[in-house]
């Protein structure tokens, strides 16, 4: 029996082959990878794994193949070729039941009911949450927090921003989203004259749609199972961490992520405060999915 050999996935064929074994256990296949790569018993691939940035995702390994350390050597291969890239932090999502990250050096940052997100590298969630304790201007005041998407930054928006900052001592506001440079100083000059609001950057932690793969929970349940998990990410580490008061939520049309994010926090508790537009904001915040 010849051994296994791993190499770079490099031709068309190879990423047909990644997608037929991947859909063999009802996964889909990966779109655009900065880097894939496979094992191989000659010219049948049996395990495949997937690099996006600092994203680790498609990691599929043949049934008749499994229990034979395939999977350290596919991560193994992925780190390199992330640290490589000049990433220090790398981050997996996966179903609960797969815990056998843990054993390869991941930490688990949180679970739900249908995923689990897992990190490699420095700074974790433990060291980001004192760094920001240390950027808070706190001073024994009582935390409250917003979560908006800096894609639907408007007039409406603002004024729910507004609303929620008068009636606490501190609002931290969680910006989410790909990072637009553009879009994230608009807010943050918006919010500038209010002195006790605090913008933090988006952050895989505050776990945006965008960021969330869809391969292993399906397009049509991946709002969903993200927004569960982002849930539970900030209510079971954010909102504990940093001794949170109080959860402001926005009433009325959001967009579909950001509804099933606010149904996922009524099952913590968590103090909720609905908060909604003024009325002579008309502007909808719908939210593009």
């Amino acid at each position: 029996m010849q051994p296994l050999f791993l190499r770079t996935l490099n031709t068309q064929q190879d990423f047909y082959d990644a997608a037929a074994l991947l859909e063999s256990e009802a996964l889909l296949p990966i779109e655009n990878p900065d880097i894939a790569v496979g094992f191989f018993d000659g010219a049948k691939m049996v395990a495949v794994g997937h690099r996006r940035r600092e994203l680790l995702l498609g990691i599929c390994i043949a049934k008749a193949y499994r229990g034979q350390q395939l999977l350290g050597g596919l991560i193994t291969e992925l780190l390199k070729s992330a640290i490589n890239a000049g990433y220090d932090q790398m981050f997996l999502f996966s179903k609960p039941e797969n815990r056998q990250f843990e054993r390869l050096g991941f930490s688990c940052v949180a679970n739900s009911g249908q995923a689990s997100m897992f990190e490699y590298g420095w700074p974790d969630i433990d060291s980001w949450l004192d760094g920001l304790q240390q950027k808070l201007p706190l001073n024994g005041k009582s935390l409250a927090a917003l979560r908006i998407r800096t894609i639907d930054f408007c007039p409406a928006l603002f004024s729910v921003i507004e609303q929620a900052s008068s009636v606490c001592e501190q609002l931290i506001l969680w910006a989410e989203g790909e990072t637009d440079i553009g879009q994230f100083q608009q807010l943050e000059k918006a919010c500038a004259d209010l002195p006790n609001c605090q913008l933090i950057a988006p952050s895989a932690y505050v776990l945006s749609a965008d960021f969330f793969p869809d391969y292993f929970c399906g397009r049509d349940n991946h709002a969903l199972v993200q927004s569960q998990l982002a849930a539970a990410i900030f209510c079971e580490r954010i909102v504990l961490g940093l001794n949170i008061k109080k959860v402001f939520v926005i009433e009325g049309k959001v967009g579909e992520s950001m509804q099933e994010y606010q149904r996922a926090l009524s099952s913590y508790s968590v103090p909720l405060q609905p908060i909604s537009a003024k009325p002579q904001s008309v502007e909808v915040l719908h939210g593009k999915e």
